[in-house]
């Protein structure tokens, strides 16, 4: 797990903005069947940056993973702060994004290194998100925690989104402004210490 990126890694990736995209052409060159893995794993920490311009208060951890009655998850990024816990997942489809709460597929549009259009379909991601927030859930309660846990997913890499899911972004200002819109304050600095303690041992 990774605490908040630090202002350095801040101005590095402002720097370096305008290198993705020669970036992901070299991942896409020279990675072959690497590539997918390459390119989610440094979307994953351009995201952590992103989350780092949270204000002090919120506690940002990365690749959460807890194991619980025999069921795995690892989350991507989780936020703790006096307002809440929420889980961020992380996805790497580019293109254009369509998909709504209720179904069990997404449809990914987009186009190809040679200039043609294609379809593809993957899961949707609301149904890891649930299963994350229902045994990070799980394993709160069991030390008198009843908590709320928001939950998001952020297409880094999406040119377009269409959702009915009012928590599914390809915007970051549209992401940390939803995560910081609720201010009503749930967790005093002791329990956000004992929840840090708690996922530390829930590997």
């Amino acid at each position: 797990m990774l605490l908040r990126q630090n202002r350095l890694t801040e101005r590095l990736h402002l720097l370096f903005l305008p290198l993705q995209p020669v970036f992901l052409r070299f991942l896409q060159k020279y990675s072959a069947g690497n590539t997918v893995f390459c390119i989610q794993a440094w979307r994953e920490k351009k995201t952590g940056s992103i989350l780092s311009k949270l204000p002090d208060s919120y506690v940002v951890l990365q690749n959460v993973s807890i194991t619980k009655n025999g069921k795995h998850t690892e989350m991507d990024n989780l936020i703790i702060s006096p307002y809440g816990i929420c889980i961020v997942e992380v996805k790497n489809h580019n293109g254009c994004i369509q998909g709504n709460q209720k179904d069990e597929m997404w449809t990914q549009h987009k186009t190809g290194q040679k200039g043609t259009p294609y379809t593809s379909m993957f899961k949707n991601p609301l149904k890891q998100l649930g299963f994350q927030k229902y045994l990070l859930s799980t394993l709160l309660k069991e030390h008198n925690m009843d908590l709320w846990i928001n939950g998001a997913v952020f297409f880094s890499g999406a040119e377009g989104l269409e959702t009915d899911c009012d928590h599914v972004f390809a915007s970051e200002q549209d992401m940390i402004f939803w995560i910081m819109n609720d201010q009503q304050i749930k967790l005093s600095d002791h329990e956000i210490m004992q929840i840090q303690k708690l996922l530390s041992q829930a590997v």
